[in-house]
């Protein structure tokens, strides 16, 4: 589950990115794939995109501080800072069980500089 949330919270990173660097206004829809016990984070605020997955059993990949083994892994990307971020929603996506979201990515012009728009979409 956490290689599956690092991979979904990176794809939409990815999608944003991507839409940040081409020239233009921009629109495209990506699939993600969110895990069991996992969720998708949109921060207008900081910029970022993360994810948090809560496992069964205490892994060294999500220590804290101290290397202490954890069941909670958490993740935050910083997307780049020629755009600002707009998401619709905060928390994203979380799930109790698998399931794949399609999630529509804008790129739009405003007065300073362009903002992408991350929207899920029924």
């Amino acid at each position: 589950r956490l290689s599956q949330a690092r991979m979904a919270g990176q794809k939409l990173l990815d999608a944003v990115n991507y839409a940040a660097a081409i020239p233009g206004t921009s629109t495209q829809t990506i699939t993600l794939f969110i895990p069991k016990n996992a969720s998708i984070y949109c921060n207008n605020a900081d910029s970022t995109i993360g994810f948090d997955v809560t496992l069964n059993t205490p892994a060294l990949a999500c220590a804290d501080a101290s290397g202490v083994p954890a069941t909670l892994c958490k993740k935050t990307f910083a997307i780049t800072p020629t755009v600002d971020l707009d998401c619709a929603a905060q928390k994203l996506y979380a799930g109790g069980t698998g399931f794949g979201q399609n999630i529509k990515i804008e790129k739009q012009y405003a007065a300073q500089k362009p903002t992408v728009k991350v929207t899920p979409i029924s």
